[in-house]
């Protein structure tokens, strides 16, 4: 995959964070236009080098949602922060809902058993993610901004995520998979950093690599997700209200901080 030019300015150039991304300049259905340095999405920010660390600090950074597990967020904290001062959400230490260690044990078998669990799990984040799912929003819709959203690799629940805040805001959803499939670009590192975290030991012993579809960012994928907030032609709004619940009056708010004529 090759990267557009009119995508090259939203990545940021970090040394030990991943997938870094700002979600500014998408155009809307109503011709408006996402606000730059808003909303960051990347992977973990754990290893974040000195110069990261200025870098986020010189986008003015003010909010971090992490959408990880709480034994991945044990695992590997998100340290510097505090001493950032930049505040933070996230998961109870206990809550173990799309635990990336758990989803390997399952994805051992073959590449299509773990296409098939990676999709199946595309199909249930919005509902049961919904906690992350509505810290951000919420923190979004009250001004916590610039924010900066992650998960582990910056490209499963960060890209859930990224994924219903930009159909929230009204970009179209073939804009929204493209969004999705930029994490492509950084498969191989991904990949490199996935073996290295201890908790994925199990992966060494698969030299079959049946585990590799976990870190493609396949269209499929989010198309599933999309189409479990569409069924039934329910909209984004409808979605947002019932599951989330973000109100109209809410969005509406959400909207007019993060759109620009």
């Amino acid at each position: 995959m090759q990267i557009a030019e009119s995508d090259d300015c939203r990545f940021l150039r970090l040394e030990g964070v991943r997938n870094a991304r700002d979600l500014g300049g998408y155009r809307t259905h109503d011709g408006r236009t996402v606000r730059w340095g808003q909303v960051y999405r990347t992977g973990a920010l754990g290893e974040a080098t000195a110069r990261d660390i200025e870098t986020l600090q010189a986008r003015g950074i003010r909010f971090v949602c992490d959408l990880r597990s709480g034994p991945e967020r044990v695992a590997a904290p998100d340290h510097w922060l505090d001493g950032a001062g930049i505040a933070s959400w996230g998961q109870p230490a206990g809550e173990v809902v799309g635990d990336s260690h758990a989803l390997l044990k399952a994805c051992l078998v073959s590449a299509a058993q773990t296409r098939s669990v990676l999709t199946e799990a595309y199909r249930q984040m919005p509902y049961v993610q919904t906690a992350a799912l509505s810290a951000v929003f919420n923190h979004l819709a009250r001004g916590d901004t610039p924010l900066l959203f992650h998960c582990s690799a910056g490209k499963d629940r960060s890209g859930g995520a990224a994924a219903l805040l930009l159909l929230a805001l009204g970009v179209p959803r073939e804009m929204v998979i493209e969004d999705y499939l930029l994490s492509q670009l950084e498969f191989e590192a991904l990949r490199q950093d996935f073996l290295l975290n201890p908790r994925h030991a199990a992966a060494h012993h698969d030299p079959a690599r049946a585990w590799l579809p976990l870190i493609e960012s396949d269209p499929r994928y989010i198309e599933a997700l999309l189409d479990a907030v569409f069924g039934c032609d329910r909209s984004i709004e409808d979605y947002m209200a019932a599951e989330l619940g973000i109100s109209g009056e809410r969005l509406d708010a959400l909207r007019d901080r993060l759109l620009e004529p």
